[in-house]
């Protein structure tokens, strides 16, 4: 089984968080987008960072080559995770025992 790298476990705090907001009323994003939008928002904010990591790459003059590498690794990483997502905590985050 996989383990988690820790912006695996980073990104998935929020959604494990969802029923202890519910219980005090607290307003966040993983309620205020629901199950059913959570995964787009993930796949727009990934494509987001991606494009700006390589964006910031290019303004301060590095090799496109080892940059468009290193942004595959990554954009594929994040493709892995916002994959994995299946509406929240329990339903399918199978490696950290949901």
């Amino acid at each position: 089984m996989a383990r988690p790298t820790p912006t695996a476990r980073a990104a998935t705090v929020p959604l494990q968080d969802k029923r202890d907001d519910a219980k005090l009323g607290l307003r966040s994003s993983a309620l205020t987008l629901g199950d059913a939008r959570t995964k787009p928002a993930l796949a727009v904010a990934s494509a987001l960072a991606v494009a700006g990591v390589g964006a910031a790459g290019l303004t301060a003059g590095l090799s496109p080559l080892p940059l468009g590498c290193g942004l595959a690794v990554g954009a594929a990483h994040l493709a892995w995770q916002v994959g994995c997502d299946r509406g929240g905590w329990g339903d399918g985050w199978w490696w950290l025992g949901g």
